[in-house]
């Protein structure tokens, strides 16, 4: 756990990973990026207006082990938006639990095959191979980072626009691929796996306190 005086206000900054590179302040919301033994402020982060997650940075959950939620990004498109939170194991490790519509899936990082199609080539229905298992393209999303919060392991710089694609392989089963450049993920593309699961087969830990629970 790394600590470091907020260039903005003063504020602590913690960072709990020590490859997380971004982080907002909790106090100023200053968008913060760190470099070597310092911190650098790239801007502010507005507030989020539209925010009835049950999840916050601190909790804990259990998928493969247990997992603390670290930050998230709520990625908007066309129709909507969705957030994704990025999770950390014990043992280092890494995931991505999202949440949209009242569905919620986990996912991690793959080594990205090499006969992926290109951004411009994926179409829906489309068989992409990822490792030994044949996935289905389902949908094509435009894709722009709205909002950020905690820490994360890239620059989730507000305004960045990419392509996510969804795939599905059987029932609970599913991809994910994540095309962006200019201030994006950490590379152009990302590839990552999962599975969809009901909310209790997580137990939760530390959930915010929202009216009505």
């Amino acid at each position: 756990m790394k600590k470091y005086p907020c260039p903005s206000c003063g504020a602590e900054v913690t960072f709990q990973s020590s490859i997380t590179i971004f982080t907002v302040c909790a106090y100023c919301r200053s968008t913060l990026v760190r470099k070597d033994l310092n911190l650098e402020t790239l801007g502010k982060m507005a507030e989020i207006q539209d925010d009835s997650t049950p999840f916050q940075v601190g909790t804990t959950g259990r998928f493969k082990g247990e997992f603390v939620l670290l930050g998230r990004v709520r990625v908007s498109w066309q129709e909507g938006f969705w957030d994704e939170w990025y999770a950390r194991y014990g043992d280092g490790s890494e995931a991505w639990l999202s949440e949209a519509q009242g569905f919620y899936m986990i996912s991690f990082p793959f080594e990205k095959p090499d006969h992926l199609p290109a951004a411009n080539e994926a179409k829906p229905e489309m068989t992409v191979q990822i490792g030994k298992t044949a996935y289905q393209i389902d949908d094509i999303k435009q894709i722009t980072y709205s909002f950020a919060d905690g820490e994360l392991p890239f620059v989730a710089a507000q305004g960045f626009k990419g392509i996510s694609v969804d795939l599905t392989h059987g029932e609970n089963d599913f991809a994910s691929i994540r095309y962006g450049k200019d201030g994006g993920p950490k590379d152009e593309v990302e590839v990552y796996v999962g599975q969809y699961l009901d909310f209790q087969e997580f137990h939760f830990q530390n959930l915010r306190q929202m009216d009505g629970w």
